[in-house]
């Protein structure tokens, strides 16, 4: 497996969770947890745009749960009815699209440039070549396999076949052919160099070569290259067409890719994970090179690997070449912790009110969908852990009791029950007590019926709907369409033309069954407008005589509400992945945004196993939250249920959220910062409850996601992105560029804080450049014309990364209203600690996974956390060392003395380390069988020499 000390404890952990399932009809159990094991059947999943399910497009031969939200998904994803080849896809350095008769590939030098962005763009009319097999036809694509980082695309046409191995950061592919000879098409080419094995064409300045095996060769046909008999040959991009050039690749040609896997290991002493990247290779012309692969720019700078001098410009800027059949990366791990500390400067009073006023709106919408839901548990953990600091025990069990009822109606089939009446409620159209030109009928893809045929001037009537003083957030409004038109879908109040609370512009979905969630912005900022009980009317307005849209359900987001809903998770047999109902954000159709989703939830999960560890065992609900790491990041390679690291791209270093990537510039990532939010929870989720493999997977990710972020979104050092890049950041990341955008709004503020959002301890990576963000945040301002209006609460807290006190300043007006997943006693903590902390100070970094240092003028500041149930030490990479309390965040400064933790070794508490001490170690020898088990003094999960030996300098 990945980890290469992973505990044994860890092992029997997964060995009980798989015992405690039972089956019993579509309902599976695990704990005190269920979720529907048959959601194939119970539940929508993946579709394409007309609404009708997908299966994985896979040969028969293909083994393992079918990898989605990944760089070639659309290989294995037919998204758009009729296209059974997929869209183009750019592993980079080359870009590629399938069609009937092979593989055309291309390779942008020069981005195209718009306001909003840049793009390497590539279809299958700007190929240079195309590898293919004389005379095949296939009908489609297919996947014959996958590894960490490459993927075997196969075609067939029932006389012949090829079959293509295709890798990120591979300039060479490798094209296995039967029934036919192998050929190469390459129009408007000259030939550069030609001998009996090698042939180097060059076109627009750009040198291409085509390589047969040993005993054959090329002929030329025209713009057709053929090697006659041949069961194999390779064809790439070089990075240019000299001689030696030429003998490198030509070496490397057949040095066939059959495996690609990545694996880390923590290294606490420089607080690095050491990700190893391995290819296993099968010689196919008897030669002995190394494969040949680029690096990308947030791993070369890291790196020590055999670099052949050869570089090639990419989307993610400069990719160098290596020969190599292994390499290794010591990602630098940001500071992370739970929350900041209670210093100084954050005043308890206003920080005790503010909890309070969280407190006192009540538990959450936990259950609305997965992501809102998500976001209010995320919201409620943070509270959670700023009244324990407080020490308001009172709030913080309050807040761990809601956390844990939210949770738990998540994680048991059926908790739930719909009681109707309240706004923040799902209300389901097909109940509307009156309406006008529609009808109610079954569609596919709906939960339950929905309404259907909605023109100009239809409306139905949600009756005696149930408003608190709080306005809502925001609107979600579950629908389809099919229309090539569009007009304007608005809120109404007591009557078809009463007041307007909400509008969305709304079009084309791709289809009549193909619902998607419509967020509508409220149009009325006097919460009293709405406030009691009124009639809502859901309302087209526009569009003429012709049918717009249908309509499934509503509900409004509302701070501090109590919504209900049918809410539970479903495993997918087909697709091996496991959906939360009621989705949104195509979390169902699309598979999208899992990582987002289940983010939140992992944070509140820790929260909970913080201050009651019984919660998270594996015989109660520890075991449904391992099911939702495994979903998105599945680290345990011998768990066939999910395919591995689902979410994350180990190679390209960051994740995508589109499940099937059915788009021309590959698959893209909007919220990296909710990205790192898993990757944290993951953390989180580890460390509280001792799962050493789950922790090292959230360093994993917080590691690798947090050095591509800084590159490829927030360009820290200006060097990825191009001259004809217009902007200073990115909203959005495709595997072809990027863009100064979100996928619902063109708004500044919104642009910049999706990748900011939520703010949380394991936010602090977006500090480890000073520089940038200082930057960034003129930018920002630029951009948006002065201070933000929406958003504060979170845009705030980034510029508090370098300027805390002006930050404070804007904080202390009170006139905003925190972002839908926020609060104001978080951003009063985070920007007041930050007062008094300063800034990241990433020189100096601490051996514990949960901890930090700050700067401020010439105070340094040392955190650390200690989630263990014994006093633990923390060692800065300075020299300073401080001895952490169990359960406890402990801030020193550098004017303070350091504090060294007593020697371990007095198992039995006689105040001596002596014999009966040695016997206690001796009889528990092997695997730790308690997540803290005192006398696995190493912490690596078992008791051999190496505690044996450190008992023994202890006595």
């Amino acid at each position: 497996m990945q980890i290469s000390d992973v505990m044994s404890k860890c092992a029997a952990g997964v060995a009980i969770m798989v015992i405690s399932h039972t089956q019993a009809g579509p309902t599976q159990s695990i704990g005190f947890g269920s979720f529907h094991a048959d959601g194939s059947v119970s539940y929508s999943g993946p579709t394409d745009t007309d609404g009708n399910p997908v299966t994985p497009r896979v040969t028969s031969d293909f083994a393992g749960a079918p990898p989605t939200n990944t760089w070639w998904s659309s290989l294995i994803w037919e998204r758009h009815p009729g296209n059974s080849y997929g869209q183009p896809f750019h592993p980079h350095p080359l870009s590629m699209q399938a069609a009937s008769e092979g593989l055309y590939l291309g390779h942008s030098t020069t981005p195209g440039s718009w306001d909003r962005g840049y793009e390497y763009s590539f279809s299958g009319s700007s190929a240079a070549i195309t590898i293919g097999v004389d005379g095949l036809s296939s009908p489609e694509v297919q996947v014959a396999g996958n590894s960490d980082w490459t993927v075997v695309a196969a075609w067939n046409d029932g006389t012949r076949s090829l079959r293509a191995t295709i890798g990120r950061g591979m300039p060479i592919v490798l094209a296995e052919c039967q029934g036919g000879d192998p050929i190469i098409h390459a129009e408007n080419t000259t030939v550069h160099f030609q001998s009996e094995r090698t042939v180097v064409l060059e076109k627009n300045g750009q040198h291409w070569a085509a390589f047969a095996p040993n005993g054959f060769h090329w002929t030329q046909e025209g713009s057709l290259w053929r090697c006659a008999g041949a069961a194999h040959v390779s064809a790439g991009i070089l990075p240019d067409g000299s001689s030696d050039t030429i003998s490198l690749f030509e070496a490397a040609a057949f040095a066939a890719v059959r495996d690609t896997q990545v694996s880390w290991e923590w290294q606490p002493d420089s607080r690095t994970v050491r990700a190893t990247y391995a290819f296993t290779v099968e010689q196919l012309d008897g030669g002995s090179a190394d494969p040949l692969c680029c690096l990308y720019r947030h791993q070369w700078i890291y790196a020590d690997a055999p670099f052949t001098g050869h570089t090639y410009p990419s989307a993610r800027g400069l990719l160098k070449l290596a020969s190599t059949a292994s390499f290794e990366v010591d990602f630098p791990v940001p500071a992370a912790l739970p929350q900041l500390p209670a210093v100084d400067t954050i005043d308890l009073f206003t920080a005790t009110n503010l909890i309070a006023e969280g407190v006192s709106n009540g538990a959450a919408s936990y259950t609305s969908d997965t992501y809102w839901g998500g976001k209010s548990l995320g919201r409620t953990a943070q509270l959670a852990m700023m009244a324990n600091a407080t020490g308001d025990t009172n709030s913080r069990n309050q807040l761990v009791a809601d956390l844990k009822s939210g949770l738990e109606e998540w994680f048991t089939v059926d908790a739930s029950s719909d009681d109707g009446g309240n706004a923040s409620d799902l209300l389901q159209a097909e109940n509307a007590a009156s309406m006008q030109g529609v009808v109610v009928e079954s569609v596919d893809g709906a939960d339950g019926d929905a309404v259907t045929g909605f023109s100009d001037g239809d409306w139905i009537r949600l009756a005696a709907i149930e408003f608190p003083n709080e306005l809502p957030n925001r609107v979600v409004l579950r629908r389809a369409s099919g229309t090539t038109g569009s007009t304007m879908l608005r809120l109404r109040l007591d009557s078809p033309s009463g007041l307007k609370i909400a509008e969305a512009a709304v079009g084309s979905t791709g289809g009549w069954s193909n619902w998607d969630d419509l967020a509508m912005g409220m149009t009325i900022s006097d919460p009293s407008l709405l406030s009691g009980t009124h009639d809502v009317y859901v309302v087209c307005e526009g569009g003429g005589g012709a049918e717009m849209f249908s309509v499934d359900r509503l509900t409004f987001e509302i701070p501090g509400s109590g919504g209900s809903s049918n809410a539970a998770f479903a495993y997918h047999d087909t697709w091996g992945t496991l959906i939360g109902y009621p989705a949104s954000y195509g979390a169902d159709s699309e598979l999208n945004d899992h990582h987002f989703h289940y983010g939140y939830f992992l944070w509140a999960a820790a929260v909970v196993a913080r201050f009651d560890p019984a919660w998270a065992d594996d015989e109660a609900w520890g075991g449904m939250v391992d099911l939702l790491v495994s979903d998105a990041a599945n680290w345990d390679r011998s768990d066939t249920r999910y395919c591995f690291l689902r979410n994350f791209e180990p190679y390209v270093g960051y994740s995508y959220a589109a499940g099937h990537a059915g788009f021309a510039a590959g698959n893209n990532q909007e919220s990296s910062s909710e990205s790192m939010n898993f990757a944290a929870g993951c953390l989180m989720w580890g460390e509280t409850t001792g799962r050493n493999d789950i922790r090292d997977l959230g360093l994993f990710l917080l590691a690798v996601e947090s050095a591509s972020i800084e590159q490829y979104w927030f360009d820290v050092d200006e060097q990825v992105f191009p001259a004809e890049m217009p902007r200073d950041l990115a909203g959005i990341v495709w595997d072809a560029g990027a863009t100064y955008a979100t996928w619902w709004t063109a708004n500044v503020e919104e642009i910049h804080g999706i990748n900011m959002l939520p703010i949380t301890g394991g936010s602090l990576y977006l500090g480890t450049r000073v520089d940038a963000v200082e930057r960034l945040w003129s930018y920002f301002l630029a951009e948006n014309g002065g201070a933000p209006t929406v958003w504060q609460d979170i845009l705030w807290s980034y510029q508090a990364l370098f300027d805390p006190q002006s930050a404070l300043s804007s904080l202390e007006a009170w006139a905003y209203t925190p972002e839908g997943g926020d609060s104001k006693a978080r951003a009063y903590w985070w920007i007041s600690a930050l007062a008094g902390l300063g800034q990241v100070d990433a020189s100096v970094s601490g051996n514990s996974p949960l901890s930090a240092v700050f700067f401020n003028g010439t105070t340094r500041t040392y955190v650390a956390h200690n989630m263990s149930q014994a006093d633990s030490e923390t060692v800065f990479t300075d020299g300073f060392r401080m001895c952490v309390a169990s359960g406890q965040t402990l801030a020193t400064t550098n004017d303070g003395n350091m504090t060294i933790c007593p020697p371990g070794g007095d198992f039995d508490g006689s105040g001596d380390i002596n014999v009966s001490d040695l016997l206690i170690l001796l009889q528990t020898w092997g695997t730790c069988q308690d997540v803290n088990c005192p006398t696995d003094m190493t912490g690596d999960g078992v008791v051999d020499v190496s505690d044996l030996q450190a008992f023994l300098a202890a006595w």
